[in-house]
């Protein structure tokens, strides 16, 4: 399953984000860094940022270790440290998600304390040399609206008491009563008098307690008031280990026990100083029932049930009940007519039941109606196109699953409407192909009415077109779900297309993999919406890095929809231009980002239009573009592109032609606010 992020902003809630300022160097390195905010209140945030090494961006992978601790030098550091490994830089960015696994603890330990981060890199990734910490430790800062909420002016309260209202406690009156003492506002108890009690006992009555008699009972003596132990009752008080009190005719002494003597009675025995139960004699047991009285038992009557016989006061099976005693292995009871003898199973009749096959005397399972299984051994079919071609009946009221069993499947696969191809795992199965000559063709071909679900559909490059997914011209309904598509080797010279849509597609739960930085390609693009082509993306993850030209999401001219939900959009580039996070070419219209998390080494999102458009709308989300969040180039149209609570992060939004872009509550990368203007 993807890892989503969403940002939601609009809210303004004051506790929804926690933003770091960070600006370090030490080594000839420099991190400067944010951190978002979450859209859930757990442990979990957010830390974003650039490398700047030797001045300029530094573009690779690198390892990154962070540290929490409760003062700025030295002090206590809290819960353990945050290793994020191999994380990707591009021009200077990167992005990484701390205390994901309650490192720092839970969500508990931002209380307000004041609390530091340390930053300590080491680049290139996987390498022997130590970490580089940047100094100083950078404080954890709250949000502006968490400051205002420490510090509410009394004149901000509503709903006061009418008592409170002058801001002053003073319509009330006290004085001490008895036993309470009232010093300026303070009671305090100095006791209650004798005298003020009531319900007084009589004996007490005259504050003396004298009107009680005690006298002395057996082996106490009362001397004056005192009492104490008689001698005769007395125990002693000195004697030793083992020892016990013995009577010597005036008082009791210590003394050892050696002149008692101990005698084994019935049922016992005695060896030196050790007794042992021999058994109790029948004659010395007591309440015997009348039945054993006599010593014998013989008033108990037996008979013989079903299947056995007695003789003599002896019981044995019946000849009907007694199985035979002398078959050979694999013999079988068989009823002769009187009794059991030993015979052959040559004359039951087997038939296979639903789920079952009958092949002489060997039975095998079988798939059930409508389930073809694809697997590299002991399946109905070892590739998934031939079982696929096996499918004529396919249709509304008799869909068919071909599911596929964990292992690589190397060939292009074309689906069927109705046909859905659903492997064992996103990780265990994994359909592979080159990449084609021509861009409309892909690893796998979508069909209407059908889903693509639970595996990874890769390209291993050589070609002139890399394209994962198609989505040809007069597909509706194609459903893809908890899919990874992604490019895997190879290299070829013409673009990669995680997706390339121009029918229908409903892409949920995914990834989309585009890591081509290391190859010379003519660009990637995540998603690809060509003309006609309509796109719903829900909680999807889409990532492409090249060496210069990326597009996260794509819609070329005239592409009919495109809708992107609760989903993230990332798209860098080694170059500091041609990196869009989501963008177009000539017409734009139907589009909505909601929730999103977009980011792009130049552009946040670009709009192009040169002939008529719809809106784009863009709410509750966070763009980051080194150059622009969001722009509009050659605006001669009627596009306009509509921002409600959003954070735009980076360069300010621009458009060839003022007023194109609106904006309703947006911030700017230094949280300042702006109700109806655009950063």
């Amino acid at each position: 399953m993807t890892h989503k992020k969403v940002i939601t902003v609009f809210v303004f809630t004051i506790l929804a984000a926690l933003v770091f300022g960070v600006y370090q160097a030490q080594a000839s390195e420099r991190a400067i860094s944010t951190l978002p905010e979450s859209a859930a209140l757990g442990g979990a945030f957010t830390y974003e940022g650039q490398l700047i090494r030797s001045s300029e961006p530094y573009n690779g992978s690198c390892d990154f270790r962070f540290k929490l601790w409760q003062a700025q030098e030295n002090g206590t550091q809290i819960g353990s440290e945050d290793l994020q490994d191999a994380v990707r830089v591009q021009h200077g960015l990167f992005v990484v998600t701390l205390n994901d696994g309650g490192e720092f603890g839970n969500a508990g330990i931002f209380n307000g304390q004041p609390l530091w981060l340390e930053v300590a890199v080491r680049c290139p990734a996987g390498g022997t040399g130590n970490y580089v910490t940047l100094a100083p430790r950078q404080p954890l800062t709250p949000a502006p609206y968490a400051l205002f909420a420490t510090s509410v002016p009394w004149s901000g309260l509503t709903d006061i008491p009418a008592g409170f209202a002058d801001g002053v406690d003073d319509g009330s009156s006290y004085t001490a009563g008895s036993g309470l003492a009232l010093d300026d506002n303070v009671f305090s108890v100095t006791g209650a008098p004798w005298s003020g009690l009531t319900g007084v006992p009589t004996g007490f009555a005259d504050g003396t307690d004298n009107d009680t008699t005690y006298t002395a009972g057996t082996g106490l003596l009362l001397t004056g008031g005192q009492f104490s132990l008689a001698s005769a009752y007395r125990l002693p008080q000195s004697c030793t280990s083992g020892q016990l009190p013995k009577w010597n005719g005036t008082a009791w002494a210590c003394s050892s026990d050696t002149n008692t003597t101990y005698t084994a009675g019935s049922g016992l025995s005695l060896d030196e100083n050790v007794f042992s139960v021999t058994g109790a004699p029948w004659g010395g047991i007591t309440d015997v029932p009348a039945g054993f009285s006599d010593g014998v038992d013989n008033d108990t009557t037996y008979t013989a049930g079903t299947g056995l016989s007695l003789a003599s006061g002896q019981f044995s099976l019946s000849n009907a009940y007694r199985l035979p005693q002398s078959c050979t292995n694999g013999q079988l009871p068989k009823w002769d007519g009187t009794a059991w003898a030993c015979g052959s199973d040559n004359n039951t009749t087997y038939t296979a039941g639903h789920g079952l096959a009958l092949s002489g005397t060997e039975f095998s399972a079988t798939s059930p109606d409508n389930l073809i299984i694809v697997a590299k051994s002991g399946g109905d079919f070892t590739t998934i196109q031939a079982a696929i071609n096996s499918i004529t009946d396919a249709s509304a009221t008799n869909r068919y699953v071909v599911y596929v069993a964990p292992g690589v499947y190397t060939g292009v696969v074309t689906m069927k409407s109705y046909v859905d191809v659903r492997g064992a795992s996103q990780e265990s199965v994994v359909i592979s192909y080159q990449g084609f000559s021509y861009e409309t063709n892909g690893v796998v071909i979508g069909a209407s009415n059908a889903e693509l679900s639970n595996l990874t559909v890769q390209m291993n490059g050589t070609g002139t077109w890399g394209t994962c997914l198609a989505v040809p011209a007069g597909v509706e309904n194609l459903r893809v779900s908890d899919v990874l598509i992604k490019y895997a080797s190879g290299d070829f010279t013409g673009f990669f297309r995680g997706v390339y849509v121009v029918g229908k597609v409903d892409i949920r739960d995914s990834r989309i993999i585009g890591d081509l930085a290391d190859i010379t390609t003519s660009g990637a693009y995540g998603v690809y919406v060509a003309a006609g082509g309509t796109a719903y993306l829900d909680s999807v993850d889409v990532e492409v890095y090249t060496d210069d030209h990326s597009f996260g999401v794509f819609t070329d001219d005239q592409a009919y929809q495109l809708t992107i939900l609760d989903s993230t959009i990332i798209a860098l580039t080694d170059s500091p231009t041609g990196g869009a996070g989501v963008g177009t070419s000539f017409t734009w219209q139907n589009t909505v980002l909601s929730g999103c998390y977009i980011v792009g080494s130049q552009y946040g999102v670009q709009g192009m239009q040169t002939s008529a458009s719809t809106g784009v709308e863009i709410t509750n989300s966070k763009i980051i573009g080194i150059q622009h969040t969001i722009i509009i180039i050659d605006n001669s149209g009627n596009l306009m592109i509509y921002v409600g609570g959003t954070h735009l992060y980076g360069g300010a939004t621009g458009s060839s032609i003022a007023g194109k872009i609106k904006c309703a509550g947006v911030y700017d990368e230094n949280f300042v606010f702006s109700a109806s203007t655009c950063p």
